[in-house]
């Protein structure tokens, strides 16, 4: 009933932008047809809720499941407290305090087949061939809702990452004004050694920045569009929520290819270290 090749057409035909890095960042991704459709769908437009415990319930039953991820911490009692008393770390970088939940059994029909789609090893190699990618990687991707407070400061992603990629599909028609969108970085003149130094040592992994070290050079906030890039030491990015999720929940169809052979044991660094190194 659905064919989805004109993605794949759109990927195959898409220029590279190569500002901040390079990447590929293509509005209108989805026919306006299926993007209606699929904004429309119970497990995209959620109703409003009253209140955290009611919007957890009622995803939880939509088949939403709280995951594991950066920036987003797992203990719902934890969170349901930091929310009432609006207590949150002050950590210029830290991690977990945020809440994510995967979609993990879209109902039949375009849902469920837009999430095939993009599970398929064709998808998968349709990605590698633009990119360039010939090292062999596995896929993980899902549908997945974002709640107020998540955060991950800049970022270029981790060394075992080969590519990653994000679509909108907000079901509110003001997402596009609301503060929860990706930002693209590139760190500030001051701190562009970092770069050397993870092209010197290629043990030594990438680790998390404070904002202030970087300038955003764009905000992917237009609704049913994508950005896809190939990790690298540039590749900064950074997303913090501050809305109402009550209201809607900022919704991505979100993945990435992992490198399946692992890189040799990496060392984990705090940005202060490398600041420390500087001297």
């Amino acid at each position: 009933m659905y064919n989805f090749d004109y993605l794949i057409k759109k990927i195959e035909e898409a220029s590279f932008i190569n500002k901040p890095y390079k990447h590929l960042w293509i509005e209108d991704f989805l026919s306006n047809e299926h993007f209606e459709e699929l904004t429309s769908l119970k497990q995209v437009n959620t109703p409003g809720f009253s209140s955290p415990e009611e919007m957890l319930d009622q995803l939880q039953r939509l088949s939403y499941r709280v995951i594991s991820f950066p920036g987003c911490i797992t203990d719902v009692k934890e969170y349901f407290n930091r929310l009432r008393n609006n207590d949150w770390p002050k950590d210029p970088t830290t991690e977990g305090f945020g809440m994510t939940l995967r979609l993990t059994e879209p109902e039949e029909g375009l849902l469920k087949t837009l999430s095939s789609f993009f599970s398929s090893e064709n998808f998968a190699n349709i990605l590698k061939k633009k990119f360039d990618l010939k090292e062999s990687t596995v896929l993980d991707t899902g549908i997945q809702k974002y709640l107020h407070k998540y955060e991950i400061t800049p970022h270029p992603d981790t060394r075992r990452k080969a590519l990653t990629f994000m679509l909108n599909m907000n079901p509110s028609k003001t997402s596009e004004n609301d503060y929860i969108h990706t930002h693209l970085c590139s760190l500030k003149e001051e701190y562009k050694y970092f770069i050397d130094m993870w092209n010197d040592d290629l043990n030594l992994e990438r680790c998390w920045v404070p904002w202030e070290f970087c300038n955003t050079d764009f905000i992917t906030k237009k609704n049913n569009s994508i950005v896809i890039f190939a990790p690298d030491n540039t590749t900064f990015h950074a997303v913090k929520l501050d809305y109402d999720h009550l209201r809607y929940q900022r919704t991505q169809l979100y993945g990435n290819l992992w490198y399946q052979n692992t890189h040799a044991p990496l060392r984990n660094i705090h940005y202060t270290n490398l600041l420390k190194n500087k001297e």
